[in-house]
């Protein structure tokens, strides 16, 4: 009878052993799998997404480029300035802006969310189909061999196809940016003039030539007056009058110069000029760019202390641990206390739940505490560290904060 047993034992060992191991390894497969994922989770990296777009006014697909800030999924409570960026089939062009935002204010790094807009590069239509209007004063076959024409067209693309898109598939603000180089600064500067395209434009070494000075006289007729809003417009030169066919590009570029001397621009507008004589036509822009969107970041901090007059009904919420604490809100208004810790008290909703309905003017600048700055939420929503939470889109009503931690509790 023991000489039978002991192998049904064995057996039931063995296959105990086998149980065990198994386990075991679910187990360092499960912790594996934990561990990449938290790996992933600890690199916060922009996002890349391809669009191709079709169109009503053109023939063929559009190739954009969205380029979301780091934390865009985690920070689903903020909304973000667009910048559209021409030429970027030159993908350089397109990853410049990216690249550059960070380097020059880290603030700004999750400010924005970055279109490129891609011309064809085909030999029957280009860039200069794209940017080029048709000519006023030249036969359309002899101005650039005919390719020109569909600036226009693109303006309309962007305007009523491309920028819905982009506002109901991504949370923005409504304020624009448009950066353009070369023939891609001339159309920027005419699709302000002709249709108020962006909130804000940047033109790098625009040719204002063609057509008999078309650009730069469209620029001194354009009526600044009734420029809705703040505007920010960045004008740079560089060098190309001393390379031999280029000498015409420097007498319409002064003429425009002059116009600004002698016509002062309403207050609402800033006007920022820069030569780079030292630079060639395509040297300049990376210098010109980085200059360009320094100035523009302080600009867009200048604007936060103009509240919009119109006001909006929204209902805000933190989640919090610790149930005894009390939270106050303050921020750039006399409903959010104008920067009093502790004048502004959210009503307690639950242990962890602080809330509070206010009317808001745009933009909305706040921080929570718990009475005095010391005890600022310091980590909200993951990314904000010490600086302001911001709301000015009138889109959503609706906000829930997540508290990381308190500035005196890290």
């Amino acid at each position: 009878m023991i000489d039978l047993f002991i192998p049904k034992i064995q057996r039931i060992k063995a296959d105990r052993l086998l149980l065990l191991l198994f386990l075991i390894f679910i187990n360092i497969t499960a912790k594996a799998q934990k561990n990449v994922a938290s790996s992933q989770d600890i690199y916060y990296t922009s996002s890349d997404t391809t669009l191709m777009m079709h169109s009503k006014y053109f023939g063929f697909q559009r190739k954009v480029f969205v380029e979301l800030p780091p934390l865009y999924k985690e920070s689903d409570q903020h909304s973000y300035d667009v910048i559209y960026v021409f030429d970027a089939q030159n993908k350089p062009y397109f990853d410049m802006v990216n690249g550059l935002k960070p380097f020059i204010d880290m603030q700004f790094e999750q400010r924005f969310i970055v279109v490129g807009i891609c011309s064809p590069q085909k030999q029957n239509y280009s860039r200069q189909d794209d940017f080029l209007p048709f000519p006023q004063t030249k036969n359309r076959d002899k101005f650039y061999n005919g390719h020109c024409g569909h600036a226009d067209s693109l303006s309309l693309f962007i305007k009523n196809e491309l920028m819905p898109y982009i506002d109901t598939h991504y949370r923005t603000t409504g304020r624009t940016l448009g950066i353009g180089h070369s023939l891609g600064a001339s159309f920027v500067l005419e699709s302000m003039v002709n249709h108020e395209l962006f909130t804000d434009y940047i033109a790098i070494s625009p040719n204002m030539t063609f057509d008999s000075n078309r650009v730069a006289k469209e620029l001194e007729q354009y009526d600044y007056s009734g420029v809705k809003g703040h505007r920010f417009l960045f004008l740079s030169d560089a060098g190309e009058e001393r390379i031999k066919g280029w000498e015409s590009w420097k007498p319409a570029r002064e003429e425009l110069y002059q116009y600004y001397k002698n016509h002062p621009l309403p207050s609402s507008m800033v006007l920022k000029r820069k030569s780079y004589p030292d630079f060639n036509h395509m040297s300049c822009y990376p210098t010109a760019l980085h200059d360009a969107m320094a100035s523009y970041f302080q600009y867009r901090d200048s604007i936060d202390q103009f509240l919009n007059k119109e006001s909006y009904k929204v209902h805000i919420e933190l989640k919090i641990d610790n149930p005894k604490d009390e939270v106050y809100i303050t921020g750039n208004q006399d409903v959010l206390g104008n920067w009093n810790p502790q004048k502004i008290k959210m009503k307690k909703v639950s242990d962890t739940i602080r809330a509070i309905d206010l009317e808001l003017h745009y933009p909305a600048l706040f921080k929570f505490t718990r009475g005095n700055w010391d005890t600022e939420g310091y980590i909200v929503n993951d990314v904000n560290e010490g600086i302001n939470l911001r709301i000015e889109s009138p889109k959503r009503s609706n906000y829930q904060y997540v508290l990381d931690y308190w500035a005196d509790r890290p």
